[in-house]
């Protein structure tokens, strides 16, 4: 075996909508309303498209209570997809799914093995040309952490891989040669909690709302002869929310807060295959986003300000304003680096380590010393480490941590 490679994905949610959106221009319809379903599309694609050995699906993929026919057809014609492409699929079943109230009538591919059961399961796949690898796992039907007492006594030998969705409880000896967990349920990174244990999140497809900024998308594992795990990255996303700060020191009228924002955001880059959701942060604002004049006509100012971010570029959707003061908040700054990092990250996986110059992408500030990374493979290394963080600070679960 040279390397068996996993792509770990989960939190689907193919009926659960994008939120914070409450005015979007009309040629965007189509793309908003499809855009759960082409980023699992997009994920499976990738799988076929690299021939990948294995995937691993973590939960949390629909509702059967909020489900209709269609979701149900687009998740059967998907597993096809991987069962025509000879790809064996591990299905991990979570609270949110509620198995027992799938359709009965609903036909499982024969490439898709599901963990069933409370009791402690294992799933052995033999990977053509390549080592048998052994995934274990037990059906959740509740929220709460993964207990390695349940695995206790399990005779596990070769390549072995526990699956999950949720957390794992603290301070409890790992069973032998199961220090490897595959989870869902949380944002996309690489975590130890204690050691030799090593936990890999997949996160979701593509954000649903605010609370989860920045592209999305699946882990995709490498498992090499030595033992080693390489885990990169895998962007699906169709839709990205994005929490940008604007200067708005001279802003004073409606039209000079229009201005002020389309003149920063033409300055970004933007892909013009992704709808990004975007709520405008007011840094540095000398008067109260709610004293301003067009509070009585925001509907009207609303649409203007909403041409003026299509015309930087066609994907751009003004979720809200929000006022921040500089003086109570101070986390502006580090957010846009941090944002930044995440941006070149995802570049550099795309195009390759040797194209971009990240001196040119991070902010020259004399009191931010630890923003002068060099444009070498250490500093490009540490970014990409620090990318599970930089979605965290992103989505401001702790405003102070930047």
């Amino acid at each position: 075996m040279d390397s068996l490679r996993i792509l770990h994905t989960g939190d689907w949610r193919l009926n659960f909508p994008c939120q914070g959106i409450a005015y979007y221009p009309e040629n965007l319809t189509s793309s908003l309303s499809n855009s759960s379903i082409e980023s699992v599309e997009r994920i499976v694609d990738f799988a076929i498209g690299e021939t990948i050995d294995i995937m691993v699906v973590g939960g949390n993929t629909l509702n059967p209570l909020l489900a209709g026919p269609a979701d149900f057809v687009f998740l059967s014609q998907q597993l096809e997809r991987l069962e025509r492409a000879e790809i064996p699929v591990i299905w991990n079943w979570s609270w949110h799914d509620r198995r027992n109230q799938w359709p009965r009538c609903f036909k499982w591919p024969s490439n898709v093995h599901q963990i069933i059961g409370d009791t402690p399961q294992t799933i052995t796949l033999d990977v053509t040309d390549k080592d048998p690898v052994t995934f274990v796992g037990i059906e959740l039907t509740s929220s709460q952490p993964i207990s390695f007492s349940w695995f206790e006594g399990l005779e596990l030998n070769g390549v072995v891989f526990g699956v999950g969705y949720g957390l794992i409880g603290d301070d409890e000896p790992i069973p032998a040669n199961l220090n490897n967990w595959l989870l869902s349920g949380k944002p996309y990174g690489v975590s130890s909690q204690n050691e030799p244990l090593q936990v890999y999140n997949a996160g979701s497809p593509q954000g649903r709302s605010l609370e989860e900024t920045g592209p999305h998308g699946a882990a995709l594992l490498e498992y090499s002869l030595s033992g080693e795990i390489d885990c990169q990255f895998i962007n699906t996303s169709k839709v990205e929310y994005e929490s940008i700060s604007i200067d708005a020191s001279e802003v004073d009228t409606a039209e000079s807060l229009a201005t002020v924002a389309k003149e920063q955001l033409a300055s970004r880059t933007f892909d013009k295959s992704i709808i990004y959701v975007i709520e405008l942060i007011l840094v540095n604002s000398n008067c109260n986003l709610h004293s301003l004049p067009f509070v009585e006509h925001y509907d009207d100012f609303r649409k203007h300000l909403q041409r003026s971010m299509t015309e930087v570029s066609p994907g751009l959707i003004l979720s809200r304003l929000s006022p921040l003061h500089v003086d109570s908040d101070t986390r502006c700054f580090e957010e846009e680096i941090l944002g930044e990092f995440l941006f070149v990250t995802s570049e550099l996986k795309e195009r390759g380590w040797d194209t971009l110059n990240l001196a040119l992408k991070i902010p020259d500030q004399p009191e931010a010393d630890w923003t002068r990374i060099h444009d070498d493979l250490s500093g490009l290394q540490t970014i990409l480490s620090a990318e599970s963080l930089g979605k965290n600070l992103l989505g401001r679960q702790d405003k102070d941590a930047a």
